[in-house]
């Protein structure tokens, strides 16, 4: 074998590696913080904590970039939306500042780590339920444009370098007219 070919194949391998670690690590924690089935809960601030040391892994991994998934009705955007969080802690319900507060402290702390790398994050636009945003008393009642045009504005602030726009997967009747353009109207709101 030719040492161009075996270089090759020991970054393939150590690719798969790290990418099996950084996997296994984020499933345990998941377990964890979800109060699985033998581990006690893990509070937000120590899931923020290890999901950090991760990035380590991924520098190491040569990770070009990294994209957070905060959406579709996955763990951040679960904490999001008004239809999924119904927490009645510093991290749940109303005003919107609560709802946004986990996923910012889990950004900024992604931002910190991964400081010299590309970082996105994919957000749903707009849950897709039936109603309106908000109702008349100024209740959020699912989550929309309005807060995803708030989220992004901190997103900045978090030094984020792209906004993957996306929608919907956090409402089981969600009917969305899918055709060649249906989500370019959240892009330019």
């Amino acid at each position: 074998m030719d040492l161009a070919k075996f270089h090759f194949l020991n970054y393939i391998r150590t690719q798969e590696k790290c990418q099996t670690m950084i996997c296994s690590t984020l499933r345990t924690l998941l377990c964890r913080l979800f109060k699985g089935p033998r581990k006690p809960a893990v509070s937000t601030s120590k899931f923020t904590q290890i999901i950090s040391r991760n990035y380590t892994l991924c520098f190491s991994c040569q990770v070009d970039f990294i994209e957070i998934h905060a959406a579709h009705g996955y763990l951040l955007h679960s904490f999001l939306s008004p239809l999924s969080n119904t927490r009645n802690d510093e991290n749940g319900g109303e005003p919107l500042q609560n709802r946004l507060r986990f996923p910012l402290r889990l950004l900024r702390s992604c931002r910190e780590a991964w400081s010299e790398k590309p970082l996105f994050v994919r957000i749903s636009a707009s849950d897709w339920a039936d109603g309106p945003e908000k109702d008349e008393e100024g209740i959020w009642k699912q989550w929309g444009i309005d807060q995803s045009t708030v989220l992004v504005g901190k997103l900045r602030e978090v030094g984020v370098d792209l906004i993957d726009c996306s929608s919907g997967g956090n409402w089981f009747h969600q009917n969305i007219a899918i055709k060649p353009g249906y989500q370019v109207r959240h892009v330019y709101h």
